[in-house]
């Protein structure tokens, strides 16, 4: 989606199923292309991944994916259940 010069890309994992490779790759595969525009990019959408959980492999591989290309977790959306509302909001200027 392209709003005023802003990108949003939007993304939902079904969290019933496991996290593959095969997430990661299409995932770097999807920014590879969407960081080539001009201006802010949000990715916003429900990843199911575990982002409360610092030592949990997932969240540390996709957290290291943003970081690769220049984005940073800027909400987190908490309440009773945080694994089941987390809402991941990345932007770069590239």
């Amino acid at each position: 989606m392209h709003l005023c010069g802003q990108q949003v890309l939007l993304i939902y994992r079904p969290g019933s199923e496991a996290i593959t490779t095969t997430f990661f790759v299409d995932l770097a595969e999807t920014l590879d292309r969407v960081v080539a525009y001009n201006g802010p990019v949000y990715i916003v959408g429900d990843l199911n991944v575990r982002l409360d959980r610092d030592d949990d492999v997932n969240t540390k591989q996709l957290l290291e994916l943003l970081d690769v290309y220049g984005f940073t977790v800027a909400s987190q959306r908490s309440n009773a259940r945080p694994w089941r509302s987390t809402r991941c909001r990345c932007n770069t200027s590239r």
